[in-house]
């Protein structure tokens, strides 16, 4: 359901990584803090989107599209694999907020992600 700009970049992130994604945490101790709840917790936030989206568009229309939240949702994380579950070389060191962003944004620039203000 994201569209076709992206969709590949979904796809062969989650491929090329696929260990870490599938093993990651998705906290240590907050929630989903358990082997594979990062998955969890993006399929599960996914899948709320998917319900709720057309509900909320009724209300009021949406200035976003579907798969907009569905990318921002696949991505808002994206840190914790490599924080949770990367071997030593993988491995995060985060010292601070900033260094989430700038890691986030070398993946969706690696990837070829395409973003919209």
């Amino acid at each position: 359901m994201i569209g076709e700009s992206n969709r590949e970049q979904c796809k062969e992130i989650y491929l090329d990584n696929k260990d870490i994604f599938e093993k990651a945490k998705g906290s240590n101790v907050k929630h989903q803090a358990w082997e594979g709840g990062y998955l969890d917790h993006i399929i599960d936030i996914m899948n709320i989107a998917v319900r709720l989206y057309d509900k909320l568009n009724e209300c009021r229309p949406l200035p976003f599209s579907l798969s907009d939240s569905l990318l921002v949702l696949y991505l808002h994380d994206l840190e914790k694999p490599w924080k949770y579950a990367g071997t030593e070389e993988q491995k995060l060191e985060v010292k601070s907020f900033t260094d989430y962003k700038d890691f986030i944004k070398s993946k969706i620039n690696k990837y070829g992600f395409q973003l919209t203000d």
